[in-house]
């Protein structure tokens, strides 16, 4: 389950923060952006109590000077204050968003229709509100990877797909890479090694992100683009 794996890196990740004689403020903000993406993925998918997630978030929170133990109730709690899109789930922000919304819809329907037409794989996820979700594939990934563009952009498979496109081991390297680079708000994340398709076959390819974040410098956006080799 790849969620286990997530919390294995969080402890991993843990274990070299106690272990630090020195401060290190990039391995810290790494913790805490991937502790918000297992929070949220959690949640999503309704996978445990909420008493219960805030327990094992404060179990990986303990010991950790730069984080104290409340941190665990607020990242919690604000799953419950936002939407699925990480947005107030208040009627004045919702109204305020629907406009600027309908912009963003008509150009990503025109960069939509361009890759469509694009012989690699190409997705999109939405990350705001450190939320992973799966947005658009073009053909060619429902090609390279078996799944319907129904399925791999509803409930579940939405929320785990990035997750379960991975071969196993690779998960932990490609998740380090990706969060190193969120931490530095690059705006290209580049990733080579292996993948897995609906039917347990792996492949080698080079994966190439680019990344948007909002004004508060939050990840909104990914687009990536995977060449199998």
């Amino acid at each position: 389950d790849y969620l286990r794996s997530v919390k294995r890196d969080l402890q991993n990740w843990r274990a070299k923060l106690l272990e630090q004689s020195t401060p290190q403020p990039h391995l810290e903000i790494c913790f805490h952006i991937y502790l918000q993406v297992y929070v949220r993925q959690m949640r999503n998918l309704n996978l445990i109590k909420r008493a219960e997630l805030q327990a094992e978030v404060r179990d990986l929170l303990d010991g950790l000077e730069f984080m104290d133990l409340t941190s665990a109730d607020r990242l919690v709690g604000d799953v419950d204050a936002v939407d699925e899109e990480g947005q107030p789930q208040t009627d004045a922000a919702k109204a305020g968003r629907a406009k600027e919304e309908a912009v963003a819809e008509q150009m990503r329907s025109m960069a939509r229709a361009f890759y469509d037409h694009l012989p690699i794989s190409v997705s999109q996820y939405s990350l705001k509100g450190m939320s992973v979700r799966l947005t658009y594939v073009n053909p060619a990934h429902v090609a390279l990877f078996g799944y319907s563009f129904e399925e791999i952009t509803s409930p579940p498979l939405c929320h785990e797909h990035m997750f379960r496109s991975f071969y196993p081991s690779e998960w932990g390297r490609f998740a380090e890479i990706c969060v190193a680079g969120i931490a530095e708000r690059a705006e290209k994340i580049s990733f080579k090694g292996f993948f897995l398709n609906r039917a347990g076959q792996a492949f080698y390819g080079v994966l190439s992100i680019s990344m948007t974040y909002t004004e508060d410098g939050l990840p909104d956006m990914s687009t990536s683009f995977l060449q199998k080799c």
